[in-house]
């Protein structure tokens, strides 16, 4: 079984990361000055919320911080991350919080969600594509819907195929999302999805350390396998994650990607899960 993570521990340590990086996103807001002390107060309510719900499930603990932050938060960044969290609420309904669904966290509270008009990828996929692709040059988003995850992993397979990573701590986009695809098919064995030699279960299990199993005994589904790779991802880079990277997903496939505040604190509040994956 994989370890569960606890929502508060997590929440509690992006609330930190914030608040000593409070007057560097302050300054980034050109027009309030106030971004930072906002998102500090945004994240200790969310923290609080799920606390206070430890007992309950995922879903129940992101719903009530949803319901928290659009009761007592009025700012236009929070009701973008209340509505982030109610989207994750839905997404971790028989499902716990775990280095293998971390993703799904992550894709909710920052990637697109409904009557959202920015960007026109999966932000996960867009964030693989980012992190294991080339820094200097802009890369554009994966053309895909925002519910298409299987197209945004073919579009950023796409985009990776011609640019390999030199470094050997960084695994290669291609490899990753091929191996999650190749998963996803059983196409490296020809047997079916839920059978032993190949399928959803043995990806999972191969990309979280050695477990075996069905996809029904991973709990996972299909729209997981990119939480996965990014846990895997997190994994291999032993907590160390690129800023610029982040950002550039948030640009591309983010209603956060519209203003340098956003993007900078959406980077950290990333960067802080991603660091607390690799370090476990």
């Amino acid at each position: 079984m994989t370890e569960q993570l606890n929502l508060s521990t997590v929440f509690g340590e992006v609330t930190k990361v914030l608040a000593a990086n409070r007057q560097q996103l302050n300054d980034a807001d050109d027009y309030n000055h106030n971004h930072g002390s906002n998102i500090v107060h945004t994240f200790d309510l969310i923290q609080k919320a799920v606390a206070s719900k430890e007992n309950e499930p995922a879903s129940e603990q992101l719903a009530y911080a949803s319901q928290v932050l659009k009761e007592q938060s009025a700012g236009g960044t929070a009701q973008i991350y209340a509505e982030g969290l109610a989207n994750a609420s839905k997404e971790f309904v028989g499902k716990d919080f775990n280095a293998s669904t971390a993703g799904t966290l992550i894709n909710s509270m920052m990637g697109m969600g409904e009557g959202t008009e920015r960007g026109g990828g999966d932000f996960l996929s867009s964030l693989l594509g980012s992190l294991s692709g080339p820094k200097d040059e802009p890369q554009a988003p994966a053309p895909a819907q925002p519910n298409d995850l299987f197209g945004s992993l073919i579009g950023s397979l796409g985009t990776q195929q011609q640019t390999p990573v030199p470094s050997s701590n960084q695994p290669d986009a291609g490899d990753l999302l091929g191996g999650l695809l190749g998963g996803l098919t059983g196409s490296s064995s020809g047997s079916s999805q839920t059978g032993s030699g190949g399928g959803i279960g043995d990806l999972v299990g191969s990309l979280l350390g050695g477990q075996s199993g069905s996809s029904q005994d991973s709990g996972l589904d299909a729209k997981d396998l990119l939480s996965v790779g990014l846990a895997y991802y997190a994994a291999k880079q032993s907590g160390q994650s690129n800023l610029q990277a982040i950002m550039q997903a948030l640009g591309n496939a983010s209603p956060l990607g519209g203003r340098q505040d956003q993007q900078q604190s959406g980077a950290l509040i990333v960067n802080t899960i991603m660091n607390m994956l690799g370090n476990r």
